[in-house]
């Protein structure tokens, strides 16, 4: 056992958020009136440009809330109260927990051998944590390392900090970070010196991870 303490993403990584996202939009876009074909496209693109402007230190969770939607209900036409919006959506999104249909049973095996196993998410509270009640996910893992709990969001090192220091400060050459993000899990690792494994089912190319993983279920195997 080469990395007994390993940091799990969550969502690209062992929950659908692709899938959580469509049906929040979908349930916003029937409440305030857009478009959701259009409405999809165009959030999904707005939302990833805010959170990628949080990672850089650009702007802080409670601006990201309401900014995504000050960016995006003009460009559907909808002249809803962005912080109404934020609103709606947040509700909704916080019932939408959706595990892959390999999570449970990866993190069933890798309890069973003894890991040690914490998310390690970007996410506001609320939400996240209704999600993850929502899909069952809590008694699977050790704990779960919300960045809007800790004040510090991947790729800040600062994050990592946090939650090695709320764990007793284990050797960082027993941790390893798993996630789908090089932006914010592979570099976040990377910052933290702490040892990087990217899920890449799609199959890009990059030298940024220390390692490289196409199916999760192969990850016993693989650490």
């Amino acid at each position: 056992m080469r990395y007994p303490y390993l940091f799990l993403d969550c969502d690209g990584t062992l929950f659908d958020f692709d899938q959580s996202e469509r049906n929040a939009i979908k349930f916003l876009s029937g409440q305030i009136g857009f478009d959701y074909e259009k409405g999809m496209s165009v959030y999904h693109e707005v939302n990833a440009q805010c959170w990628a402007e949080l990672e850089q230190g650009l702007m802080d969770q409670e601006q990201l809330r309401v900014e995504r939607f000050r960016r995006f209900l003009p460009l559907v036409g909808c002249k809803a109260d962005p912080e109404k919006a934020n609103e709606i959506y947040g509700d909704a999104l916080a019932k939408e927990g959706i595990p892959y249909p390999f999570t449970k049973p990866l993190l069933t095996r890798l309890r069973s051998l003894g890991y040690k196993l914490y998310i390690t998410t970007n996410g506001i509270p609320a939400t996240q944590w209704g999600r993850y009640h929502a899909s069952g996910i809590i008694p699977y893992v050790d704990d779960i390392f919300i960045s809007g709990e800790l004040g510090y969001s991947k790729p800040d090192p600062r994050y990592f900090e946090v939650v090695l220091a709320k764990l007793g400060n284990p050797d960082r050459s027993l941790c390893a970070i798993v996630g789908d993000s090089l932006t914010s899990d592979i570099q976040g690792g990377r910052n933290a010196h702490i040892h990087t494994i990217w899920y890449n089912p799609g199959h890009k190319h990059s030298a940024l991870p220390d390692d490289q993983l196409d199916d999760l279920t192969k990850l016993p195997l693989h650490i």
